[in-house]
């Protein structure tokens, strides 16, 4: 559950990690929530998100075995959505949530391995072609697993009751053409 702008764990089962970030802003009110590929591996983006140099920033980050980590509390500004706009509404950061997935999203087929662009190798019986809606051509893109799918559908949830959320958008969605996340295999 979400108490006081925190997910709350209210089983055993439920894994929540709390950790904290100097890359945040002030206060928002959250109408948006933002679903996000982070720039790395995800033992990487964690202590990235927590360098000051970075500014970059997200709420959370769902691991691809479920387990959920948050950075900020929810009524605080993330640095997630650089440059965004959609609609008549721009400046994501500024009253969105953020949540990057464990991903590398797009890879590129290298003889018989993918990798993703900081050439990390990944199987390629979770590999899959597809086209990008802002694309005509198919590329090769990892899948989301099962318990990541799950726990970020949940966590959805959890912030539309505490919140009044408007919608779930990709970063693909709000910086079209210079983003590509979180791509054609997520469940949008």
């Amino acid at each position: 559950k979400v108490l006081r702008n925190r997910l709350v764990s209210e089983s055993s089962s439920e894994r929540i990690q709390q950790l904290q970030t100097s890359n945040k802003g002030g206060l928002i009110t959250p109408n948006y929530i933002i679903i996000i590929l982070p720039l790395e591996d995800l033992r990487v983006i964690i202590q990235w998100f927590q360098n000051p140099t970075a500014k970059a920033s997200a709420h959370l980050i769902i691991a691809r075995d479920g387990t959920i980590t948050q950075l900020i509390d929810f009524n605080r500004k993330a640095w997630h959505a650089g440059i965004s706009s959609w609609g008549n509404k721009s400046g994501f950061n500024n009253f969105s949530i953020g949540i990057e997935l464990d991903n590398p999203g797009r890879l590129h087929k290298v003889g018989d391995k993918y990798l993703s662009w900081f050439k990390k190798e990944y199987p390629k019986d979770d590999v899959v072609e597809d086209t990008h809606k802002h694309e005509s051509k198919p590329s090769y893109w990892y899948e989301y697993s099962q318990p990541q799918i799950e726990a970020c559908l949940e966590v959805c949830k959890l912030l539309a009751k505490a919140y009044k959320i408007e919608d779930i958008l990709g970063h693909d969605d709000i910086s079209p053409y210079r983003k590509d996340d979180p791509g054609p295999l997520f469940p949008m």
